[in-house]
């Protein structure tokens, strides 16, 4: 999850990563999934590396990101680093396997989105990587979720149970309004784990960044999981 309000932006994950190779659903492995590259967080979704193209997404997104000097910027220069590796990797699977192509990647491919603090207060940028297309959302933007103080609200990765749940972005919203934007992403990931135990599972990892004007301002860690510490 990435929920975003003008004075508290959250990025929210569990740790579950499926694998498949050669048509077999592999054994799930736990990884961290909120990382830190210079001053910014970012969480992954999706394919994450291909070992025969020699793709990591990681990898690239932490390079890409480093230099950035605003959270856009770090989210346009992922969205160059990642993309034509990714497609490489997209057909490479296409080719060699098309069922678990059509199976895992026919819709979505990854979503990447980087938090931060800009001017005090908290931005967040995704990029949504798609068949034929990508998908650039900011929060606060220019125009829609965000805009005029609107909730901004990002579901990536897995989102069956969510969705079934909730119906739309609206009753989200409704959510994060009467809950606050931590205990709600804590409380949608939770949902996931329990309704898709298959493709989603724990430790949670929990970021905030709230406007550092206030005393209690800047990032911290809600939730570390199988995060690290700072690198």
């Amino acid at each position: 999850m990435a929920i975003w309000t003008p004075g508290e932006a959250v990025l929210a994950t569990d740790s579950k990563v499926t694998l498949s190779g050669g048509g077999a659903v592999l054994p799930a492995e736990q990884s961290c999934k909120i990382r830190t590259s210079g001053r910014f967080f970012y969480a992954i979704a999706g394919l994450y590396n291909h070992a025969p193209t020699g793709f990591d997404a990681w990898r690239l997104a932490e390079g890409a990101i480093a230099g950035a000097t605003s959270v856009n910027q770090a989210a346009s220069r992922a969205e160059r680093r990642i993309q034509p590796a990714l497609e490489m990797a997209l057909a490479d699977i296409r080719r060699r396997d098309p069922p678990d192509y059509a199976r895992r990647y026919a819709e979505v491919w990854l979503a990447i989105w980087i938090a931060g603090t800009e001017r005090g207060d908290p931005v967040m940028a995704g990029r949504e990587f798609l068949p034929g297309r990508t998908v650039a959302r900011e929060f606060p933007g220019a125009s829609g979720a965000g805009a005029k103080g609107e909730i901004g609200i990002a579901i990536f990765g897995e989102r069956q149970a969510i969705d079934s749940a909730y119906g739309d972005v609206q009753a989200i919203g409704r959510l994060v309004e009467a809950k606050g934007p931590a205990a709600a992403a804590r409380a949608l990931v939770e949902l996931e784990i329990a309704g898709e135990p298959e493709k989603a599972g724990g430790p949670i990892s929990m970021v905030r960044i709230r406007t550092v004007r206030t005393t209690t301002g800047g990032a911290e860690w809600i939730e570390r999981g199988l995060c690290a510490g700072p690198r």
